[in-house]
């Protein structure tokens, strides 16, 4: 079964008890493998929130939020070792900007 980031987040919120936190640089753990990363669009909630309730302002010309992520499996802390996010015009482009930062890693393809 493909991992999907929206059930991912929805199903771990950050904690918001001071209002939400707003966007979220990610993370890439030690040693994470280099191959079979997913690239998917975050969906919002309310044109500004993602799944997990981090607020990340509307689209704009910016474009939409993507996430990069090991789609190994449905684990989370640490979201299966890498979860980085990226503000692009569509999924090639995030991978762009991803592979731009960090180099060596490859992706599923359709994933």
């Amino acid at each position: 079964m493909k991992t999907n980031i929206n059930q991912l987040l929805k199903a771990n919120p950050v904690n918001c008890a001071y209002g939400a936190p707003m966007g979220d640089p990610g993370y890439i753990k030690v040693g994470q493998p280099l191959n079979g990363l997913c690239c998917q669009r975050v969906r919002m909630v309310d044109h500004t929130y993602g799944p997990d309730g981090t607020y990340w302002g509307a689209p704009g010309p910016t474009g939409h939020i993507y996430a990069v992520f090991n789609a190994g499996n449905d684990e989370w802390q640490p979201a299966c070792g890498l979860l980085k996010y990226f503000r692009a015009h569509g999924r090639s482009d995030a991978i762009r900007q991803f592979l731009a930062r960090h180099p060596g890693y490859s992706f599923i393809v359709g994933g």
